[in-house]
């Protein structure tokens, strides 16, 4: 009968997983001084760019990226993004492959899932176990990155 049916909540699908929090992901160290932008670029999962890249703000990466990235904010490559890229920015997050040079001004952090081939510099990293970095690693304080 009709009547007697319970409505259930409509469902919302998601074509891709939202970015974590700096604070969402355990084992954790302190959060970086500027946490990600609620609103960033998106390169989607099969999608690709080559070229350069510049934003005032943050951009999420699960696709592929070729070039150059400067983003004001923050970068995150998802697990399964494939990025060649020299890559400038506040905070960087690599949960995905990086191959190329990092310069941040903030925090680096490479995930478990996380592969960095490339030199970076940055004032704070975290390499978590199972992640790897193949480069020359530089920490310097922040106002001697690009």
């Amino acid at each position: 009968m009709v009547g007697d049916e319970q409505s259930s909540p409509p469902v919302r699908l998601s074509p891709k997983p939202e970015a974590p929090a700096w604070s969402d992901h355990q084992p954790s160290s302190p959060a970086p001084s500027a946490p990600p932008s609620s609103e960033a670029g998106v390169i989607d999962a099969g999608s690709s760019w080559t070229g350069s890249l510049r934003t005032g703000g943050s951009v999420h990466i699960y696709g592929a990226v070729e070039g150059e990235i400067h983003a004001a904010d923050d970068v995150f490559v998802a697990e399964g993004a494939v990025v060649d890229a020299h890559v400038t920015a506040t905070n960087v997050i690599v949960a995905g492959t990086l191959g190329g040079t990092i310069q941040c001004r903030g925090r680096l952090e490479v995930w478990p899932t996380g592969h960095i081939a490339g030199d970076v510099s940055a004032p704070s990293l975290v390499i978590h176990e199972g992640a790897s970095v193949d480069g020359k690693v530089a920490m310097r304080p922040s106002d001697d990155t690009a």
